[in-house]
């Protein structure tokens, strides 16, 4: 399969992308069942595969605690035909009790697929940079 390049498309699997970043920050579980596909599959940081109920559950509203900003950064994307590969770094920023702000990043790589005419994540992985 060959690799394209389109912006039109990138924009839209970055926003996406996005979309998923902020409705975890936020507990928004209904965004999440919007972006993420039936078969969603993730790997958390601990290196834990978590089913997209498992993801779902972690981001329920009575889960819901203050959490880091994050912004995605060095986004760079690979679609093949209807799949696509997103490889990013996210930066992470919270206040602590004290009123420090502690920075730290991880590395996040999605796989998005085209299903009946619209782009879902349906694998993402993270991994903490030292």
């Amino acid at each position: 399969m060959t690799y394209t390049n389109c912006k039109e498309t990138e924009s839209v699997l970055l926003g996406l992308i996005s979309e998923q970043l902020e409705a975890q920050t936020k507990f928004d579980v209904e965004t999440l069942e919007l972006v993420t596909d039936d078969c969603y599959l993730e790997v958390s940081p601990a290196g834990e595969v978590d089913s997209r109920a498992k993801v779902l559950g972690f981001y329920s509203p009575e889960h819901k605690r203050p959490g880091p900003q994050v912004n995605l950064k060095e986004p760079q994307v690979r679609v093949f035909g209807d799949t696509a590969v997103v490889i990013g770094k996210l930066a992470y920023s919270m206040v602590l009790p004290d009123g420090q702000v502690k920075h730290f990043a991880m590395r996040g790589t999605w796989v998005v697929s085209k299903i009946e005419g619209s782009w879902k994540l349906v694998s993402a992985q993270f991994t903490a940079i030292r």
